[in-house]
C-alpha cells in the first residue's frame, strides 16, 4: 500500500516518511507509585513536503499498586505539531485533499 492510495479509514502510508525525535525523560518513584514524564520534540516530513516541520509528543504516565500482585497503569499522550493540525499524520492527510 502506498501513499497515493486514498483510504477511507484515515490510514497514513507514505512512500518515504522521516521523523526525528529527541526524548527527554523524567522518572520519579514514590513508594509503591511511579510517575514518568516524557517529552519528545522533533521534526518530520515525507516526499510531498519540501521542508521539515516541528512535531513530537508529551506523555505522562502513572503506575499505582492496587494489591500485592496488581498494578494500575494510566497514561496520556499529547501530540505536538506546528500549525493548527493535531498531528503530523493529520497534516499529511489534509495534503491529499488539495
Amino acid at each position: 500500500m502506498g501513499f497515493d492510495e486514498r483510504r477511507s479509514d484515515g490510514y497514513y502510508s507514505p512512500e518515504h516518511y522521516q521523523a526525528y525525535n529527541v526524548p527527554f525523560v523524567y522518572y520519579r518513584q514514590f513508594g509503591e507509585r511511579h510517575a514518568l514524564l516524557t517529552i519528545a520534540p522533533g521534526v518530520y516530513k515525507d516526499q510531498n513536503v519540501n521542508r521539515f516541520r516541528f512535531a513530537g509528543d508529551a506523555t505522562v504516565e502513572g503506575v499505582f499498586r492496587v494489591c500485592e500482585t496488581w498494578d494500575f497503569k494510566t497514561s496520556i499522550c499529547i501530540p505536538l505539531s506546528s500549525g493548527a493540525e493535531a498531528s503530523p499524520a493529520a497534516h499529511m492527510n489534509n495534503n491529499l485533499e488539495e
